[in-house]
């Protein structure tokens, strides 16, 4: 059975663009964190700062990332997320964002799921079996192919 794709539209706004007229790079990452933060409320009934209920956080360990086209004001985008491996304590996510059918962005990021130890250290800490639950539809299956990056 084929893996679900999260979706939802993002639209680029003036503030997000540089005096060039396109996205400056930085505004991306918080596009696809606040993209990540609702697919983890619609799929995972949690959000950033909602998940402290089960005691855990899921900071960015890594994130990969290719800018294939530039993004203008008053474009409307679909951004895309799944999910290309889930281990103990780790989920790699796969981002993209396009506009019809051009792809602007591509983007890997690696989130840890970790709880404070007893010194206040983020230790490495199994994902939450509901949370790990409502991912699983996402994943995609063993032997397809990953999101390739030129980086």
């Amino acid at each position: 059975m084929p893996h679900l794709v999260y979706e939802r539209p993002i639209r680029i706004h003036f503030g997000d663009c540089d005096p060039a007229g396109i996205v400056y790079h930085p505004h991306y990452y918080a596009l696809i964190n606040m993209f990540h933060e609702d697919f983890l409320h619609e799929v995972g009934n949690v959000g950033f700062i909602e998940i402290r209920k089960f005691g855990v956080g899921f900071p960015v360990v890594g994130i990969r990332t290719d800018f294939t086209a530039p993004s203008r004001p008053g474009d409307l985008c679909t951004g895309k997320v799944w999910i290309e491996k889930m281990g103990r304590s780790s989920i790699r996510f796969a981002f993209e964002v396009t506009c019809g059918e051009e792809v602007r962005l591509r983007a890997i990021e690696t989130m840890v799921c970790v709880k404070l130890d007893e010194k206040g250290d983020f230790v490495s800490y199994p994902i939450p079996d509901n949370i790990r639950e409502a991912f699983k539809p996402y994943l995609i299956e063993e032997g397809d192919p990953l999101l390739e990056l030129r980086a």
